[in-house]
C-alpha cells in the first residue's frame, strides 16, 4: 500500500493568549478508510508541476512533496452530499511541501456534506538556501475552503541570502468553526513585502498570523460571530489591518520593530457588540520610525487596550487614534518614550454614548523628548476621562491635554507632572496646557500640574463648566508663572484653585511661588469658590453672579499679591487673607446679606503698605478689615441701607482708614 501522509492543523489552546490559536500538528493516522481518494506525489528537480483533482466523491487525501526551483502545486477536493463519515475522518486532507526558489501552491476544498467532518489543508514552503526571483513573490500559497469546521495552516520560510522578492499567503474560509494559521519568516525576502491575508466568513472563526522580517503586511477579515484574531509582526516596517464584523469579536496585534526606521501601523475595525481589541507596539531599533495605532469600534461594551513603547534612541513618534461608538466602552491607552532622544506622543480619543471610560497615560523620559498631546472627546453622560502625562528627562517638549465632555455626571481628571531625574534633575520642559470643558450637570473636573525642575515652566489650566448645576472644579498648580481659569454657569457649583511653588530650592528651583494668576467666574446661585496662592506677585480674580455665593482667597506670605472679588447677588460671603507687605485686595458686593472679611498682616516684616477696598450695597452688609504694619490703607463704602456694619483694626503707624456709610 502507498505510504499515506495525513497532516492536520487543529485547534491548540495557548496559555499566552485569551483565546485559542491554530498550530500545525504531526500526521495523525496511517489508516485508509473505504471510499477514500488517495494521491501521493513526490517531485525532485526544477520546473515541477503537480495537479490533483479529487472532486465528486468521498473523502480525498492528497500529499505533494516538491524539492527544487519553480514549483507549482494545485489540489482541488470536494465532499459530495451523503459521503461516508463512518470513520470520523476529515472530509478532505491536503498536504503540500515545497522546497526551493519560486514555489506556488493552491488548495481548494469544498465540503458539501453538512454531516461530514472538516476539511484540513497544510502548505509548507521553504526558499532555502537561495532566492533568485527578480520580481513577483518568491513563495506564494493559497488555501480556499468552503464548508464547516475547516482547518488551514500555511508555513513559509524565505531565503537566507541572495536576491529575493517576498512571501504571499492567502487563506479564504467560508463556513462555521474555521481555524486558520499562517507563519511567515521572510529572512531576506523583503521586496516587495511579506504578505498574509485571511478572510473568514461564518461562526466561531479563529485566525493566527505570525510574520518575521521586513516590509510585513498582515490582513485579517472576519465576518460572523465569536471571531478571534491574533497577529504578531517582528522586524521592520509593519502594517496590520484587522476587520471584524459580528458579536463578541476579539483582536490582538503585537508589533516589534527591532531594526531599521520603517515603523509600524496597526488598524483594527470592529462592528458589533462585546468587541475586544488589544494592540501592543514596541520600537526597539535605533533609529525607529513612526508608530501608528488606529481602533474603530461600534456597539456596546467594547474594550480597547493600546500600548505603545519606544525604548531605543532616535525613536520616532507614537500616535494612537481610538474611536468608540455606543455605551459602556472602555479604553486603556499607554504611551512611553524613553530613548535619548525620543519622538513625541499623541493620543486622540472619540467616544460617543454614555458610561464610557478613557484612561490615558503618557510618559516622556527621553533627553530630550518630543511634545506630548492628548485629546479626549466624550459625548454623552456618565463618562470618565483620565489623562496622566509625565516627563522625567532633560528638556522635554510641551505638554497639552484637552478633555471635552457633553452630558451629565461626567468626570475628568488631568495630571501633568515633570519630576526630578534619578541622577540629574530635569533642566526643564515646555509649557503645560490642560483644558476641560463639560456641558451638563453634576460634572467633576480636576486638573493637577506640577514641575520639579531646575528651570521654571509655564503652567496653564482652564476648566469651563457650561449651563449645568452641581458641578465641581478644582485646579492645583505647583511652579511659578502659572495661570488657572475656572468658569461655571449654573446653580450650586463649587470650585477651588491652589497655586504654590515646587518647594524645593535644592533642585534648582527658587522655592517660591510667584507670578501666578487665578481667575474664577461663577454664574448662578449657591456657588462656592476657594483660591490658594503661595507667595509673590500673584493675582486672583473671583466674580460670582447669583445668590448664595461664597468666596475664599488665601495668598501666602510674600508681597505684591492682588485679590479682586466681585459678588453680585444675595447671601454672598467673601474672605481674603493676605500675609506680607504691599498686598492689594478689593471687594465689591451687591445684594442682601453680604459679608466681607479682609485680613492683611505684615508677615513679621514690620513694613505693611497693604491696601484694602470694600464696597457693599444693599441690606445687612458686614465688613471686617484687619491690617498690621505701617502705611496701610483701608477704605469701606457701604451704601445707605439698613444693617451695615464696618470694623477696621489697624496696628502700627501711618495707617489710613476711611468708612462711608
Amino acid at each position: 500500500m502507498k505510504k499515506l501522509l495525513l497532516t492536520a492543523s487543529i485547534l491548540a489552546v495557548s496559555a499566552g493568549h485569551a483565546y485559542a490559536q491554530v498550530t500545525p500538528e504531526a500526521p495523525v493516522t496511517n489508516f485508509v478508510p473505504p471510499n477514500v481518494q488517495l494521491s501521493d506525489i513526490v517531485q525532485l528537480g526544477t520546473d515541477n508541476n503537480a495537479t490533483v483533482d479529487q472532486t465528486g466523491g468521498s473523502e480525498g487525501v492528497s500529499d505533494i512533496n516538491q524539492a527544487g526551483d519553480d514549483n507549482v502545486a494545485s489540489v482541488t477536493q470536494s465532499e459530495t452530499s451523503g459521503a461516508s463519515n463512518t470513520f470520523n475522518t476529515p472530509a478532505n486532507i491536503a498536504d503540500i511541501d515545497q522546497t526551493g526558489s519560486v514555489s506556488n501552491a493552491v488548495v481548494t476544498q469544498n465540503n458539501g456534506d453538512a454531516r461530514g467532518p472538516s476539511n484540513t489543508a497544510v502548505i509548507r514552503q521553504d526558499a532555502f538556501p537561495l532566492a533568485t526571483t527578480p520580481s513577483g513573490f518568491n513563495l506564494d500559497a493559497a488555501i480556499i475552503q468552503d464548508g464547516t469546521g475547516n482547518q488551514s495552516s500555511i508555513v513559509q520560510t524565505g531565503a537566507t541570502f541572495g536576491d529575493s522578492s517576498g512571501l504571499n499567503a492567502v487563506n479564504n474560509q467560508t463556513g462555521n468553526g474555521n481555524l486558520s494559521a499562517i507563519n511567515q519568516d521572510g529572512n531576506t525576502d523583503a521586496s516587495p513585502f511579506t504578505d498574509a491575508s485571511v478572510t473568514q466568513s461564518g461562526d466561531n472563526n479563529q485566525s493566527d498570523v505570525s510574520q518575521f522580517g521586513s516590509n510585513l503586511l498582515g490582513t485579517v477579515n472576519q465576518f460572523g460571530v465569536d471571531n478571534s484574531s491574533f497577529l504578531t509582526q517582528q522586524g521592520d516596517n509593519h502594517v496590520a489591518d484587522i476587520f471584524q464584523d459580528g458579536v463578541n469579536n476579539s483582536s490582538e496585534v503585537n508589533q516589534f520593530s527591532v531594526v531599521g526606521a520603517g515603523g509600524s501601523d496597526a488598524d483594527v475595525d470592529q462592528t458589533g457588540d462585546d468587541n475586544i481589541s488589544t494592540i501592543n507596539q514596541n520600537a526597539l531599533g535605533d533609529p525607529s520610525g513612526l508608530i501608528f495605532a488606529t481602533v474603530n469600534q461600534s456597539g456596546n461594551g467594547n474594550t480597547s487596550d493600546v500600548a505603545q513603547t519606544a525604548s531605543s534612541a532616535n525613536s520616532g513618534g507614537l500616535i494612537a487614534n481610538v474611536n468608540q461608538g455606543g455605551d459602556g466602552n472602555d479604553l486603556l491607552l499607554t504611551q512611553e518614550a524613553s530613548g535619548d532622544p525620543s519622538g513625541g506622543l499623541a493620543a486622540f480619543v472619540d467616544q460617543s454614548g454614555s458610561d464610557n471610560l478613557s484612561d490615558i497615560t503618557q510618559s516622556a523620559s527621553g533627553s530630550p523628548s518630543g511634545a506630548v498631546l492628548a485629546n479626549v472627546d466624550q459625548s454623552g453622560s456618565g463618562g470618565t476621562a483620565i489623562v496622566i502625562q509625565n516627563a522625567d528627562g532633560d528638556w522635554s517638549g510641551a505638554f497639552a491635554a484637552n478633555v471635552s465632555q457633553g452630558g451629565s455626571d461626567n468626570t475628568a481628571f488631568v495630571d501633568q507632572n515633570v519630576v526630578q531625574d534619578s541622577v540629574n534633575f530635569a533642566n526643564g520642559s515646555g509649557a503645560f496646557l490642560a483644558t476641560v470643558t463639560q456641558n451638563g450637570t453634576n460634572g467633576t473636573a480636576d486638573i493637577s500640574q506640577s514641575s520639579d525642575t531646575r528651570n521654571d515652566n509655564v503652567l496653564l489650566a482652564s476648566i469651563d463648566q457650561i449651563s449645568g448645576d452641581l458641578n465641581f472644579a478644582s485646579i492645583s498648580q505647583q511652579d511659578d508663572d502659572n495661570t488657572a481659569i475656572i468658569s461655571q454657569d449654573g446653580d450650586t457649583n463649587s470650585s477651588t484653585i491652589f497655586q504654590d511653588s515646587d518647594g524645593n530650592p535644592a533642585n534648582g528651583g527658587n522655592g517660591e511661588a510667584r507670578g501666578n494668576t487665578a481667575s474664577n467666574t461663577q454664574v448662578g446661585s449657591d456657588n462656592i469658590s476657594a483660591i490658594r496662592q503661595g507667595q509673590l506677585n500673584n493675582s486672583a480674580t473671583v466674580e460670582q453672579i447669583g445668590d448664595g455665593n461664597s468666596s475664599d482667597v488665601d495668598q501666602a506670605l510674600g508681597f505684591d499679591n492682588i485679590a479682586l472679588v466681585a459678588q453680585n447677588g444675595t447671601g454672598g460671603i467673601s474672605n481674603v487673607l493676605q500675609r506680607g507687605n504691599g498686598q492689594f485686595a478689593s471687594l465689591l458686593q451687591s445684594g442682601l446679606d453680604n459679608e466681607s472679611n479682609i485680613s492683611q498682616d505684615d508677615g513679621l516684616t514690620g513694613t505693611g503698605g497693604n491696601q484694602a477696598f470694600v464696597t457693599q450695597s444693599s441690606d445687612d452688609n458686614l465688613s471686617n478689615i484687619l491690617q498690621e504694619g505701617t502705611g496701610n490703607v483701608a477704605t469701606v463704602n457701604q451704601t445707605v441701607t439698613n444693617g451695615n456694619v464696618s470694623n477696621i483694626t489697624q496696628t502700627g503707624s501711618g495707617n489710613i482708614a476711611t468708612v462711608n456709610q
